[in-house]
């Protein structure tokens, strides 16, 4: 048995990067590890109440709301300087703290994910001499000489797929560990001959996620005759994107009459709306571009493995993505289109082409995508990986 720190730093929305934490937590407990996670919420949190099927203890915190959030919008100066010192004081008193706690405990490791957790427990880890295990979800943006830093520190570096690990500075402690699913619980998708094209998009509304390209693209959907449903399942982080999802119910309201959409939010089954659906879109940027009160503003993607698409092909629904890291280690070769989607047009041409074929102009092979993203082989690789 081993003890584990899990430096939780997330406490919104369950996303890609906390199923794939909270799937690292229920192997680890089922193998009789001993869990604890340092939480920067309530108990109450959707999160935290996860997490608590699976550590024996959650301790929680609370971080400078400033750190990572914006929270300088509106202050002058004097003020803006208070709470750099106040901020910067609480992170000291936060290091020292869960260091003393984590030699207290005799921790045999400290797991965190993404540069925000790794910016809270990296210093733990160094000042209690710890094995840091940390697992980065998406693209590394800060460039090789701070990887191989972090990398020096680090016990293992766990990356989702292999564009993420191609793109890192060659290491050892880098390794390749996939995000496993529970299939039985899901069906096949039946299949269907309508005249309705049904499409749908799972995810997060973000700039990046490409979901106003869509809208555009559709918009400029000229074939009257052929009716399109678009489901959009998901939705905005959190206020602080209001703007965007303004932005896309002003695109909504440009759609022609043979174009319906429905918004159910968010859902906890992601697969009774994939078995709705004639073809999983995906069309998330490398980058983009967005003009937001007379200012352009860059946004940059962060795929690496994404869940829907395994969802979607363990379903045998075909999915058509734009080709971002990690896409073609999913997408079977004649499970959908993988491609260039960068723009409205790209986007556009592609839906005019589905809208012609059947849907069996794809063929997916569910059992192989069950296979190779299986639950059980995400279990015996990680208790390979952390010993």
């Amino acid at each position: 048995m081993k003890k584990i720190l899990f430096i939780e730093s997330h406490n919104g929305k369950i996303s890609g990067a906390q199923k794939v934490t909270l799937n690292v937590a229920k192997l680890l407990s089922e193998r009789g590890d001993d869990l604890t996670v340092m939480y920067p919420g309530s108990y109450l949190d959707e999160l935290a109440l996860k997490y608590k099927y699976y550590a024996k203890a959650i301790k929680c915190y609370k971080m400078p709301s400033s750190l990572g959030s914006g929270g300088f919008d509106g202050l002058n100066v004097l003020q803006k300087i208070q709470v750099i010192i106040v901020s910067f004081l609480k992170m000291i008193f936060f290091y020292f703290s869960v260091s003393l706690y984590s030699r207290k405990n005799k921790f045999d490791y400290i797991y965190a994910y993404d540069p925000r957790g790794l910016f809270l427990a990296l210093p733990v880890a160094v000042l209690s001499k710890k094995k840091i295990i940390w697992h980065l979800h998406g693209k590394f943006l800060y460039g090789d000489f701070f990887f191989k830093i972090i990398n020096f520190f680090c016990y293992r570096v766990l990356v989702p797929s292999h564009a993420i690990k191609e793109a890192l500075p060659n290491s050892k402690k880098i390794n390749v560990l996939y995000n496993g699913f529970e299939f039985r619980e899901m069906g096949n998708v039946p299949y269907k001959n309508s005249n309705v094209l049904k499409i749908l998009f799972v995810g997060v509304f973000t700039p990046q996620k490409g979901v106003h390209l869509l809208l555009e693209a559709l918009s400029l959907y000229k074939n009257k005759n052929k009716k399109i449903e678009l489901t959009l399942v998901g939705d905005i982080l959190d206020d602080d994107w209001k703007w965007y999802a303004d932005l896309l119910n002003e695109k909504i309201k440009l759609l022609p009459e043979n174009i319906s959409i429905c918004t159910p939010g968010w859902v906890k089954d992601v697969s009774l709306y994939l078995k709705l659906g004639d073809y999983l879109i995906f069309p998330s940027q490398h980058s983009c571009e967005l003009l937001i009160n007379n200012v352009s503003r860059k946004f940059y993607g962060s795929e690496a493995l994404p869940t829907v698409l395994i969802e979607a092909q363990a379903m045998n629904l075909p999915v058509i993505a734009n080709d971002v890291p990690g896409v073609r280690e999913i997408v079977q070769v004649n499970g959908g289109f993988v491609g260039n989607m960068n723009s409205v047009d790209d986007i556009l041409f592609i839906i005019e082409r589905i809208a012609k074929e059947p849907r069996n102009m794809f063929t997916v092979k569910s059992e192989e995508t069950r296979r190779k993203f299986s639950l059980d082989a995400m279990r015996k690789q990680l208790y390979c990986l952390i010993p």
